[in-house]
């Protein structure tokens, strides 16, 4: 049987409480419970509007954890499946952070040129521009660094 529109709301707005309550110092089966409360989420709302907003707390869960390359799949779900999203330019300068801790300051700077390009008018926009430096130094375009 079909989730009932009322389930899913009762479930996002738990899974919503339980990431707005963990503590700093949760222990790891605590946030590993959350993760699969998510993924059990998205496999039956995965087109729910509020999707992508649970896809993004996994995302800062996995970064909690240390994973990011886990953290940043999971943003790049976020940015291809759900380009509508309330917090896209949240998750494109995710994307693009991530993928300079992890050595990828190619998708870093496609990632911050997309906010820029597509969100000029983000309040994000000038941390882009600043994170699209550091990623045009890791790519060895110091002087288009130096034109920003």
């Amino acid at each position: 049987a079909e989730p009932s529109p009322l389930r899913a709301d009762a479930e996002f707005l738990r899974i919503e409480a339980w990431y707005n309550g963990l503590a700093n110092y949760e222990n790891d089966s605590v946030i590993l419970d959350l993760i699969g409360a998510i993924e059990d989420f998205i496999v039956f709302n995965q087109d729910d509007p509020r999707a992508a907003q649970a896809l993004y707390w996994q995302g800062q869960l996995y970064e909690r954890q240390g994973v990011p390359f886990a953290a940043r799949e999971l943003y790049e779900r976020i940015a291809r499946t759900y380009a509508g999203a309330v917090n896209r330019d949240r998750v494109l300068l995710d994307i693009a952070r991530v993928s300079l801790e992890i050595d990828r300051p190619a998708d870093a700077v496609a990632a911050c040129q997309t906010l820029i390009d597509e969100l000029p008018g983000s309040p994000l926009a000038l941390d882009a521009k600043l994170l699209l430096g550091d990623a045009y130094l890791a790519v060895g375009r110091s002087a288009d660094a130096g034109r920003l």
